[in-house]
């Protein structure tokens, strides 16, 4: 009974082991629950597909007894939806992993192969435990230069982002305080993108803020939260009356981070010298305006409608929201850069485009800049 027991056990294992890879590619994330529940649930999954090709056939001829059959098959698929419910309830039990490339999939199985093959065959490595321990190293020197090389450097840099993230800056103030701006509407490049700037061991975003009540401006939020650990929210004037948003509220509240309003005429130390301060976008036509000593961003929604709508552009950087034509008459300020995310013609100066240069890194000491293009 014990060795049947045991090459059931072993064979789950197993099976669980070699679609690891894959599971972890396609879904980004850890399901440590996984190995109790597979066990558990799996000896009624013949059940559920024998009963259930029969009741499907049988109501195709006979409806009345192929429902009467179909009640049969409830009962290991209730067995099988509680069991999964109850260990899905468990905390801790999900492990977030963000993108993960084909390099690293091919790696895995590479070393699945090396530790699981026997010892008398394998001639190419007769050695497990070195190579073992040769893994554990680089895994080590990997995350000790990527928190390393992500270290704050005493500047100001902003990350404005390309599609399919137009309209997301992230910002990493001097000292290393992060900050997110809207977060789009698709959650997994997003998360690839922060990954390149957060370390492995230090996924924490400071402050995570919305600019406007659009719904593209979000919906990624509740995919940023489970695998970003955010110490503050903000709403832009008021929280919108949309399903996305109450959903992302009841997530803020699960995880008790503290969320509030941001509305015109507040200013948010971000620490270091950097100010974020809200505008009455409906009169200004912007909305945010980051200040860092002699640098401004700003962030162009909506044409204004005052007469002075051009005094934020002098000499600023200013990020104009997508869809949105430029007024000629703005230019006469003299805005140091103005950035779109429509295509622009090389030959325009102080005009770029993330369609052209993809994402933008504007880095900043508060009296010089520097811009630097992904492409």
């Amino acid at each position: 009974l014990t060795g049947r027991v045991s090459d059931y056990f072993l064979l789950t294992l197993a099976a669980q082991l070699m679609t690891l890879p894959v599971v972890l590619y396609h879904f980004k994330k850890l399901s440590l629950t996984t190995l109790i529940a597979n066990p558990l649930i799996l000896p009624v999954q013949p059940l559920v597909m024998i009963l259930g090709g029969v009741a499907v056939i049988i109501g195709l001829v006979i409806p009345p007894l192929g429902q009467l059959l179909s009640y049969l098959v409830w009962v290991p698929l209730y067995y099988t939806n509680q069991v999964v419910t109850w260990l899905a309830g468990f905390s801790g039990g999900v492990v977030e992993l963000g993108e993960m490339s084909l390099l690293t999939v091919a790696g895995l199985y590479l070393m699945i192969f090396f530790l699981a093959h026997k010892k008398k065959e394998n001639r190419l490595f007769p050695q497990r435990k070195p190579l073992l321990l040769l893994g554990v190293m680089l895994a080590a020197i990997f995350l000790v230069w990527n928190a390393v090389l992500l270290q704050p450097d005493g500047k100001l840099h902003l990350w404005i982002l390309d599609e399919p993230n137009q309209g997301v800056v992230f910002v990493q103030t001097p000292s290393g305080k992060r900050i997110l701006i809207n977060a789009g509407e698709y959650g997994n490049s997003l998360s690839s993108e922060l990954g390149k700037q957060i370390p492995v061991l230090d996924r924490q975003i400071d402050l995570a803020l919305v600019s406007d009540a659009n719904t593209s401006t979000y919906q990624a939020y509740p995919k940023i939260l489970e695998r970003f650990k955010v110490d503050q929210f903000l709403w832009g004037e008021a929280m919108p009356a949309t399903r996305t948003a109450a959903d992302l509220q009841v997530i803020l509240q699960q995880q008790q981070v503290p969320a509030g309003m941001f509305t015109a005429g507040q200013k948010v130390d971000c620490g270091d010298g950097v100010v974020l301060e809200r505008f009455a976008q409906e009169s200004t036509g912007v909305s945010l305006m980051l200040t860092y000593a002699d640098f401004r961003l700003v962030w162009r929604e909506e044409e204004a409608r005052t007469n002075d709508r051009n005094q934020f552009l002098e000499g600023s950087v200013v990020l104009v929201r997508s869809g949105l034509e430029v007024d000629e008459m703005e230019l006469t300020r003299q805005p140091q850069v103005m950035i779109h995310h429509e295509y622009q013609p090389g030959e325009v100066p102080g005009q770029l485009s993330t369609q052209n240069a993809g994402r933008i890194e504007i880095i900043t000491d508060g009296k010089q800049m520097w811009m630097i293009g992904e492409r």
